[in-house]
């Protein structure tokens, strides 16, 4: 192996000061601008004068862009944005029923058990396809990755385990003979800092470990956005680290970072 890439969803950026005390950092770090183009538009509440739409930091667009170094644009039109707001209003009064409802999916509650995966639908060539190289569980580009879960304990414990499998999926991979590019990611960091749970341990965990497999092989850590445990809502900037000097200044030009270090 001579590269692995620690992908890890709502890492913050060093700057950020709500990220956790922790002295162990990457020999290089720096924080990502994310083009807007990169950003959702969600609902945040329904109003008597109408309905509050929010924009922040889309996992789902980013991860693509970060391996493409190119936007890949599907932002909500206004219409669309609109036509959300109408089923938010009708969700509720199908929660208030007992009766669950995502898009095409519905079902009572306790009736019926789903999970959603994200399916890749594009075509864009990713830098990782130039090498010998292996992702797991990278949003909207692999298909293992589970999107929905049918509750928050069910959500929690898989990305818990998740979590355990990422870690010694990175082992492995440090010491690999078959893969020149390692590319790992597991979600289980944005979720607690949307519950606002404290992070300082696996902040810890993760940069002991990034030190640890550095002794094999170069080593990235990247994030999508920051997810602050103070607001439990995403940040604007991304977290870069690497064992090389990192001139990136967005998350566009992840993917020359990477060729850089793999063709030096």
């Amino acid at each position: 192996m001579k590269l692995l890439i620690l992908c890890i969803d709502g890492f913050l950026d060093p700057t950020d000061p709500a990220r956790p005390p922790c002295n162990l950092h990457m020999p290089y770090e720096t924080s990502l601008t994310i083009p807007r183009e990169l950003y959702t538009t969600h609902i945040g509440k329904v109003e008597d004068d109408g309905v509050v739409t929010e924009e922040e930091p889309s996992t789902l667009k980013i991860w693509a862009s970060l391996f493409t170094g190119r936007i890949l644009d599907d932002n909500l039109t206004e219409m669309e944005a609109e036509q959300e707001g109408s089923r938010y209003k009708i969700r509720k009064l199908l929660h208030f029923f007992g009766i669950r409802w995502r898009r095409e999916k519905w079902s009572r509650f306790k009736k019926k058990v789903w999970f959603e995966s994200i399916t890749p639908n594009y075509k864009e060539k990713l830098v990782t396809d130039e090498y010998n190289s292996l992702m797991w569980n990278i949003p909207t580009i692999c298909p293992e990755f589970i999107y929905h879960f049918p509750d928050i304990d069910i959500l929690l414990s898989t990305r818990q385990r998740e979590y355990q499998i990422w870690k010694l999926l990175a082992e492995s991979l440090a010491i690999s003979e078959q893969y020149d590019l390692g590319v790992i990611y597991f979600h289980l960091l944005d979720i607690l800092g949307h519950s606002k749970k404290p992070l300082i341990k696996e902040y810890r965990d993760i940069m002991v470990l990034a030190k640890t497999l550095s002794s094999f092989c170069e080593v990235m850590v990247v994030s999508d956005h920051g997810t602050s445990p103070v607001t439990g809502h995403h940040t604007h900037l991304s977290y870069f680290g690497s064992t090389q000097p990192i001139r990136a200044e967005s998350v566009l030009d992840v993917a020359n970072e990477i060729r850089r270090v793999m063709n030096g």
